[in-house]
């Protein structure tokens, strides 16, 4: 399975865990994306710590990591979710 095709698969099981978790799917699905043939992870890029992305070695914490393994999904949150990801009525 190819990187588009492990995130494109699973979009609708991401849109549901943010769901059921307070977060923004909308920054999830817009974010930059990183991957290996089991694993997606969900970057937060800050336009104002870099313009160049990855080319400037701009650090872009992970804010969800989407795992499919022995045919299994599963999300991990970081110490980044919250931050980046969190619904504003989440907070209040």
């Amino acid at each position: 399975m190819s990187s588009c095709e492990l995130y494109n698969t699973h979009r609708e099981a991401v849109r549901a865990y943010c769901k059921e978790n307070n977060l923004d799917f909308e920054k999830a699905d817009n974010s930059v994306k990183s991957w290996n043939q089991t694993s997606v992870s969900l970057l937060h890029y800050d336009e104002e710590k870099g313009r160049a992305g990855l080319r400037d070695e701009t650090p872009m914490p992970i804010m969800l990591i989407v795992l499919y393994e022995d045919g299994k999904l599963s999300f991990e949150q970081t110490e980044h979710t919250k931050i980046h990801l969190a619904l504003s009525e989440a907070y209040e």
